[in-house]
């Protein structure tokens, strides 16, 4: 089954709660948008996917729960990403291609994903984000998170911490990329860097680049 194609024009709830499903076949999307909300949710067995010949919309709790997946391979494939896409995903090791000037709101992206290897996230073409957020906690970080560049464009309105790195490998220059990258705004949003690899070494220069633009900064 592994070694099979199936051509499929929307994935959404398709695999919701089969907790036995361990093989699965390439997915072929034939240069189509393919919706996925929900679509390996809890299949808690998964370790890996291909996708291809796609563009993943509309991915809602789309791989919420699945606890042993490590890797999403992206043959001519790119995802929108949604709240919580990954969110529980504690084996993901690898990001997959993302399409960010189709993503909106990245809420509890990476929840739960500290295996995941140095990653770079890249957000400057994504004008329509609401929020951002891609932190962890005390005990559970996300050191993979490397850094994060968000679009000047965007409007950052959702609800606050409009960007959250809290608990991320982010180091003070790339913190300050953050801050460099971030839009001016007018409604006193958040950008909450605590516990972030580098917030204690933020100079007020360093956090003056940010609050200079109508920025927060929680730390």
């Amino acid at each position: 089954m592994a070694n099979d194609r199936l051509l499929v024009s929307n994935l959404a709830h398709a695999f919701h709660e089969d907790y036995a499903l361990k093989e699965l076949p390439v997915f072929d999307g034939n240069n189509t948008a393919v919706g996925y909300a929900s679509a390996f949710r809890n299949a808690h067995s998964i370790k890996q996917l291909t996708l291809k010949n796609m563009k993943c919309t509309s991915g809602l709790y789309s791989f919420l729960g699945c606890n042993l997946l490590k890797k999403v391979v992206c043959e001519n494939a790119s995802f929108e990403y949604y709240t919580q896409t990954f969110n529980g995903c504690n084996a993901l090791q690898e990001m997959p291609v993302m399409d960010p000037a189709s993503t909106t709101g990245a809420n509890g992206i990476l929840t739960g994903c500290t295996s995941l290897h140095a990653t770079l996230l890249d957000f400057q073409n994504a004008t329509g984000l609401t929020s951002i957020q891609v932190g962890g906690s005390a005990t559970n970080r996300i050191d993979g998170v490397k850094g994060l560049i968000v679009s000047n464009q965007a409007l950052f309105d959702g609800s606050s911490p409009q960007i959250n790195v809290s608990y991320t490998g982010l180091d003070r220059a790339a913190l300050v990329n953050l801050f460099n990258s971030l839009p001016t705004v007018s409604a006193n949003q958040v950008c909450n860097v605590t516990g972030a690899t580098g917030a204690d070494d933020l100079t007020a220069a360093d956090l003056a680049i940010a609050t200079a633009k109508g920025w927060t900064i929680t730390r």
